[in-house]
């Protein structure tokens, strides 16, 4: 029974924060709301309450179920158990990456407990704040040519590091995302590429029998070089562009200072560092911090999403 009671209140709770939502944007004119859902029916309820705006559906993993409008569209977030906000903000940066949302208006982002269908957390956020990048690049990143499912599966793979280490340690590393042809002009390999002469079919991020070969790879000292369509072609790779110019936060070690380096020579690449200390999750391009993603303390995990 109290089971039942909870569940109950949470669904209360949770339609009051959507209801809230709603009124905030028509009192903000703010057109577009990013909702984390976990399912169909979840969706149907919201649905009722909206009005002429455009929805931005959070799904955690690869669910990607059939949208009654077209303006709309499904943001699969890595299913990871991250904070609340990191959440939001990797919710937001794929939303502007894939030209939903731009890096210049407002949208209201609502949020929940990891595992749970329960949303509790509702914040207006807009990319040009959250994303300093993007007020110092001529380029934006939703003009860029990297491909958003490549990034997008990046991350999640090392989200799923971050959770899990190899062999019970935490893991360090670095992905680097762009043409072979010009990362190879400021990198060398530090061993043979254990990688070279594998189909390509079997070293790719589509391919989820690949994860635990990478998770090995992981053991190696340097980075992850990774074609745009997700193929890994390099394994155990020295990034040699070190810049003066390169800028990085206070207390973050060699690995996010060569990857702020690395993007900052070689200005169409993405490094996405895994940090071995704390299991953080860090976007570099262009030499600067573009998203930060925290996970969840081991004591605040929390039930995985029922899949509905």
């Amino acid at each position: 029974m109290l089971g039942s009671l909870l569940k109950n209140q949470d669904k209360r709770e949770s339609a009051a924060v959507v209801e809230h939502a709603f009124s905030l944007a028509k009192a903000l004119s703010i057109e577009t709301l990013l909702i984390q859902v976990s399912n169909r029916r979840q969706m149907d309820r919201i649905l009722e309450k909206r009005d002429t705006e455009k929805i931005g559906w959070i799904l955690m993993g690869d669910r990607t179920p059939e949208l009654g409008e077209k303006k709309d569209v499904i943001i699969p977030v890595p299913e990871s158990p991250l904070t609340r906000v990191s959440q939001m903000r990797v919710a937001l940066f794929l939303a502007v990456a894939q030209g939903f949302a731009t890096n210049k208006e407002s949208v209201i982002a609502i949020s929940g407990a990891f595992g749970t269908q329960r949303l509790d957390t509702l914040m207006i956020l807009n990319a040009g704040i959250e994303f300093p990048w993007y007020q110092k690049q001529s380029k934006a990143l939703e003009n860029s040519d990297l491909p958003i499912h490549t990034i997008e599966r990046v991350i999640s793979w090392a989200l799923r590091l971050a959770t899990e280490g190899r062999e019970g340690r935490p893991i360090g590393t670095i992905f680097v995302i762009g043409e072979l042809s010009e990362m190879q002009k400021f990198t060398h390999q530090l061993i043979l590429n254990p990688l070279a002469g594998h189909p390509k079919k079997l070293r790719t991020f589509a391919n989820t029998g690949f994860f635990e070969t990478l998770r090995e790879l992981t053991g190696l000292d340097g980075a992850f070089l990774i074609s745009p369509n997700g193929t890994v072609e390099t394994a155990g790779t020295y990034l040699g562009a070190a810049s003066e110019n390169a800028r990085t936060l206070p207390g973050l070690g060699a690995r996010h200072t060569a990857a702020a380096a690395f993007t900052n020579r070689c200005r169409h690449t993405i490094a996405v560092v895994l940090s071995e200390s704390s299991g953080t999750v860090t976007l570099f391009r262009g030499g600067e911090v573009l998203l930060k993603l925290e996970k969840l303390a081991p004591r605040h995990k929390e039930r995985t999403f029922q899949k509905k």
